[in-house]
């Protein structure tokens, strides 16, 4: 509580509200004087408290036209909101889209839309002025960005227990992921385990184990759910499957220059090949001839 001061034939008395709450209720001050032959005289004074509210973004780095929002509750006449990102203004241009304050109940919200594609963590400060207060408060809002790292495999056809991941990095809280193929969800069963998502290294990952013999080329997807977004993002992993056909040979006993195969098919990519007699690994020398893997009709011989 401060010292009436008096200057220029006025008085005047301040009260300063250490920690203002939106709860506050009117504060009355009673003057006194000894130059008037009246009680004391009461005034109302009112501290408007108003308060801003937050809500940033969580999202898939890639996604466009992310809003994030400032909320502001306790004030009765539309506020005035700017936004920055670090100290530079944003208005409208081809990578914001700046709203306009609106009113709903008895609540304005000011709209920021990030248009461009989300690439990294961002921070953003909203700028408010109420019409009763010559200070500009302000607000920072947090655009989070995480990405979903795929993991397919390429195996040979009849393979079993076969791992493909899904992995999610820039996230603090672990996500829910769960599995589809095609339309139909995966759960646990004769065909699939799902992993539990596991942490490592600040990054979460999530396994799905197809046990059954692998016969054909499957695309999976997960859907990832970050604690930060309402929104679940879909990854596509691809499984892979390859088979190899064995060509040999039947010949008379002492025959020179005979060629054996191996043919791979559903690769797309040239493979690597090795050959063996029992436990010896082959190499060009006077007894055999290891052909270059060569390509044709989709295949490599």
């Amino acid at each position: 509580i401060g010292n009436v001061t008096l200057t220029d034939n006025t008085a005047k008395a301040v009260l300063t509200v250490k920690q203002a709450t939106i709860t506050d209720t009117p504060y009355t001050c009673l003057i006194t004087s000894s130059e008037w032959n009246k009680t004391d005289e009461e005034h109302t004074v009112n501290v408007n408290v108003y308060d801003i509210t937050t809500t940033g973004a969580e999202v898939k780095k890639g996604t466009t036209n992310v809003n994030i929002t400032c909320t502001i509750s306790g004030v009765s006449t539309k506020p005035t909101v700017k936004w920055k990102q670090d100290s530079n203004d944003i208005s409208d241009d081809n990578n914001y889209t700046v709203g306009a304050v609106t009113e709903s109940g008895d609540k304005f919200k000011a709209v920021l839309t990030v248009v461009q594609k989300t690439t990294t963590d961002t921070v953003y400060t909203c700028l408010v002025t109420t019409a009763g207060s010559t200070t500009t408060e302000e607000q920072t809002v947090n655009l989070t960005v995480y990405d979903i790292t795929p993991t397919g495999a390429e195996v040979k056809s009849g393979t079993t227990n076969v791992n493909i991941s899904c992995t999610i990095s820039g996230v603090s809280t672990k996500p829910t992921v769960k599995w589809k193929q095609d339309s139909n969800d995966i759960s646990d069963d004769n065909n699939y385990t799902v992993g539990a998502v596991t942490e490592s290294d600040g990054k979460f990952k999530a396994v799905l184990t197809v046990v059954q013999k692998t016969t054909t080329d499957t695309v999976y997807t997960c859907l990832v759910t970050t604690a930060g977004s309402t929104t679940t993002e879909e990854q596509t992993v691809n499984l892979n499957v390859y088979d190899i056909t064995p060509t040999g040979a039947e010949v008379k006993s002492g025959t020179t220059n005979v060629n054996i195969t191996c043919t791979i098919s559903g690769v797309s990519t040239k493979p690597t090949v090795k050959w063996k007699q029992d436990s010896n690994d082959i190499s060009d020398d006077n007894n055999y001839t290891v052909g270059a893997v060569t390509e044709s009709d989709g295949k490599y011989y």
